[in-house]
């Protein structure tokens, strides 16, 4: 069962949670990875072989085959950094006026932004993902802010703090705004805010996750115009800017369409509590966030936790194909290279 309106509202900040509701939040609000790692897997061990996709139409069909058979690809962090380009590419030309970038180092990103601080078109906001480096995968979203030629940037980690890709990322991408930053600047000081969304509670999805967390930012645009201001004015001095944003406050700054594919229900119930008891005025948009979470809820051997990040991949994938096959030889598993619909019972689901 989820809060609904009213029980949101019983917990406003007028009114203190129950023990029992701290409690819980408490015990419940550092969720790790470990939430997953005991669902059944596709591994050489004990599924067919597999190899990773060639093709983007490979790709598609890679996403669709693990979904339908309701069980999570170990690989797929790699197939989607493969392909991540071409996604980002295809989703910005649906979005007019969206500029979307990726960086594959947190110190990329920095001399990007150094640069786009001195084109007369810079001004305003633009999207975009970052790798931790070329020690490995880990995506996390941004939103970069350009004011006069003064950059802000808001870093959005779709994982924990906690994990050691998460961790070197944030570090990396302030130290690299230490470093970096022009002469008489004070970076990263009033330009850069890292939050953690705890969203992802696997280990694969983070490149899907910053991807849709991106094109979120995107479409909140009064939100995250407000934090930048918020930010450059000094209202977060408290914060240090080397720091994620404690996750109760994070909570409570960031929209609920930051948190549509969350995986883990508990985490969702938390953030509608924090996020309702902060902003009353969201309270009735909460029942239609989790009834999402649920609808797409699917158990996994003794686990179960939503699919949306699944399905946003596979509709990302299916939007960037060509019109016609790449190529008839791309076998994403070895006895099958036709296209595979979805499960029964689950192209309905939105």
């Amino acid at each position: 069962m989820h809060p609904t309106s009213a029980g949101l509202r019983a917990r406003s900040c007028s009114v203190p949670i129950s023990t029992a509701d701290a409690q819980a939040v408490a015990s419940q609000s550092d969720v790790t990875l470990a939430t997953l790692r005991s669902a059944r897997n596709v591994d050489a061990a004990n599924a067919k072989q597999y190899s990773l996709p060639r093709t983007l139409r490979g790709y598609y069909n890679f996403a669709v085959s693990f979904l339908r058979a309701q069980k999570q690809c170990l690989s797929m962090a790699d197939a989607d950094a493969k392909f991540l380009p071409r996604l980002l590419a295809s989703e910005a030309a649906l979005h007019p006026g969206m500029r979307l970038s990726q960086h594959r180092s947190p110190w990329a990103l920095v001399e990007y932004m150094r640069q786009r601080c001195h084109l007369p078109d810079a001004e305003g906001r633009e999207q975009g993902i970052v790798n931790m480096g070329p020690d490995g995968i880990h995506f996390a979203a941004f939103d970069l802010a350009i004011r006069a030629g003064q950059p802000s940037l808001i870093l959005i980690e779709p994982g924990s703090m906690n994990t050691g890709g998460g961790a070197r990322l944030a570090y990396r991408l302030g130290r690299a705004m230490a470093r970096l930053a022009p002469q008489g600047q004070d970076w990263p000081h009033r330009s850069l805010m890292i939050f953690e969304t705890q969203t992802q509670q696997s280990e694969v999805d983070c490149g899907m996750f910053s991807l849709a967390t991106s094109k979120t930012m995107f479409e909140e645009s009064g939100a995250f115009e407000s934090l930048h201001t918020r930010l450059r004015m000094g209202e977060f001095d408290k914060v240090s800017a080397f720091d994620p944003f404690p996750l109760e406050k994070s909570d409570e700054l960031l929209p609920p369409s930051i948190m549509r594919h969350t995986q883990s229900r508990a985490r969702l119930n938390i953030y509608a509590v924090r996020h309702a008891c902060a902003n009353e005025r969201a309270i009735a948009a909460m029942p239609a966030l989790l009834d999402y979470q649920s609808a797409l809820t699917f158990a996994r051997g003794d686990r179960s936790y939503s699919v949306s990040i699944e399905f946003e991949r596979i509709k990302v994938a299916g939007r960037a194909l060509p019109p016609s096959l790449e190529s008839l030889g791309d076998t994403f598993l070895q006895d099958s290279g036709d296209d595979v619909p979805l499960p029964a019972g689950l192209g309905h689901r939105p």
